[in-house]
């Protein structure tokens, strides 16, 4: 229960920028007091079968609607598509009122279309949305105009030649995200940035702004994928979410031939450098790395998205020193909450070293950095077997702390 408050300590924290509200906490939480309102859920599932669900109210921004209590991209869903109903000198007011492209003025288009989808209600509002970069609400505009009736665009020619233009010079400015998770995940919740999503409408895919976002999705029981994504322009991203934990070999022989597993080496310092397919030597099989670290240099071995830290138990690895005697200190990378580093000894014969996963906090981390803590002396090291294991398993071999 310890570990819990201690988790539910870093959601707090590491959340507390969020204005978003908890509605509750199940009662059903024996032995669990009620706690003040977290301002995010938490990333794990929680320990022992305990079910304490969080029930998140988050506001929609802009851009976004409200679809069951969820968000959901604001677009254009008006009653009939086969007849244009409303008063005509109310939509001539309207017209008249929004020739600037402004804020406002798309607002005001935007409800009229919504009642009235006249297709020059409609051209206007995609025009102001596209002068206001609002690519992705431009593109649903003109689409929408398409999907009218003949009837109606055959009245207007000249809209739909413009409308059929510009969908294609739209599609290229944003980016289409898709996102599926299994049929037997039971409550699950997507988070992309600060927007709680509705799941129907993003396995059905929408275009959105192409940035970086934050792709967090959880289920109950499940150990949550963790994600940033990086949309481009006339991209289109699918995502299917399995909630599988990173594989526990991070370094064996088959180090980077299943792109399946997705560890992967990391050298971004001129003054470290490392060769993960190394022959000689080795503790065990054909590979390991060779790595030669100058001080305070380092190496990472990342997964290709971070991974909750509650996936593992221990670190086991083989290392042993190619040039003389030293240490080697070894991290999480990019762990939240941070998890300091654990200093092992580095010897001219094999060693092996099991690091205890389970004293850092609860979060997340991409993965594991080997780093040369001295100040004067270059490091030379063969590590070999690097893996992380679920359960504890008794060992004599020299241990730590991670």
């Amino acid at each position: 229960m310890r570990a819990y408050r201690l988790f539910l300590s870093f959601a707090l924290s590491a959340c507390a920028a969020r204005e978003t509200q908890v509605e509750e906490v199940s009662s059903r939480c024996a032995g669990v007091e009620h706690v003040p309102e977290p301002r995010c859920p938490p990333p794990t599932a929680l320990p022992g079968g305990i079910d304490c669900r969080v029930t998140l109210r988050l506001p929609c921004p802009d851009g976004f609607e409200e679809e069951g209590h969820l968000c959901a991209p604001t677009r254009l869903k008006p009653a009939s598509l086969s007849e244009v109903r409303g008063n005509a000198s109310h939509v001539r007011e309207v017209l008249e009122a929004t020739k600037s492209p402004t804020e406002s003025a798309v607002q005001e288009l935007y409800e009229l279309a919504k009642a009235t989808p006249h297709p020059v209600v409609l051209a206007r509002l995609a025009e102001h949305e596209e002068a206001l970069h609002h690519f992705a609400r431009a593109l649903d505009a003109w689409r929408t105009l398409l999907s009218l009736s003949d009837k109606w665009l055959a009245a207007k020619p000249e809209l739909r030649k413009r409308a059929e233009s510009a969908v294609p010079r739209l599609q290229a400015l944003v980016a289409n995200l898709v996102v599926t998770t299994p049929a037997s995940s039971d409550d699950v919740q997507i988070l992309l940035g600060n927007v709680n999503i509705a799941p129907a409408t993003i396995s059905r895919g929408f275009d959105l702004e192409p940035r970086d976002y934050q792709l967090v999705v959880t289920a109950r029981g499940q150990f949550p994928w963790v994600e940033t994504l990086h949309l481009l322009p006339d991209s289109h991203i699918v995502r299917k979410v399995l909630f599988q934990p990173p594989p526990l070999e991070v370094f064996t022989d088959a180090f980077g031939a299943d792109d399946s597993a997705r560890w992967r080496a990391i050298v971004d310092a001129p003054d470290a450098n490392v060769d993960d397919s190394h022959s000689t030597g080795c503790k065990t099989g054909t590979r390991c790395i060779e790595a030669k670290l100058a001080p305070n240099a380092q190496f990472v071995i990342a997964y290709e998205r971070p991974f909750s830290t509650r996936n593992f138990e221990q670190l086991t690895f083989s290392i042993r020193s190619a040039k003389a005697v030293g240490q080697v200190a070894v991290e999480l990378w990019k762990a939240d909450p941070p998890c300091d580093a654990t200093t092992v000894p580095v010897k001219a014969d094999w060693g092996s070293i099991r690091l205890d996963v389970r004293a850092c906090p609860w979060g997340y981390a991409s993965g594991i950095s080997f780093r040369n803590p001295s100040n004067g002396e270059t490091a030379e090291v063969l590590i070999d077997d690097i893996l992380f294991v679920r359960a504890a398993v008794p060992t004599t071999s020299s241990s730590a702390a991670l």
